[in-house]
């Protein structure tokens, strides 16, 4: 967060967005305070990349039919499950060392950037 006046805009890519970095990108909308609902559509939009999700070979234990989309129930599945073990996806990223300060100082810095570009 400490970089992000210096770098924006900033992009998050991969291939199909939709594994690690739709993680990446959700939890970054829940630090600016967006709806979850919208946090899962803006995650389900990563299944019209369908000529890329599911290349290659399928890692072991997942169902196809989760991994080859970007389903709604697994992004709502996803919060509840950082909110039954963490208490919150805010309080995930505080354990793991994205402190609260730092969740507020994204926020405000990409707050910021998107208001001056209106």
């Amino acid at each position: 967060a400490r970089t992000v006046k210096a770098k924006i805009p900033i992009v998050l890519y991969c291939r199909a967005g939709k594994d690690r970095t739709g993680i990446l990108s959700a939890l970054t909308l829940y630090c600016c305070d967006v709806p979850e609902d919208q946090i899962v559509l803006d995650y389900t939009m990563s299944a019209a990349q369908k000529s890329q999700l599911g290349k290659g070979a399928m890692p072991k234990g997942l169902e196809e039919k989760n991994f080859k989309g970007a389903p709604a129930d697994v992004m709502h599945r996803t919060f509840r499950y950082l909110e039954d073990t963490w208490g919150s996806p805010g309080e995930y990223l505080d354990v793991h060392g994205f402190t609260f300060d730092m969740q507020a100082e994204l926020r405000n810095d990409l707050k910021a950037h998107s208001n001056a570009d209106t």
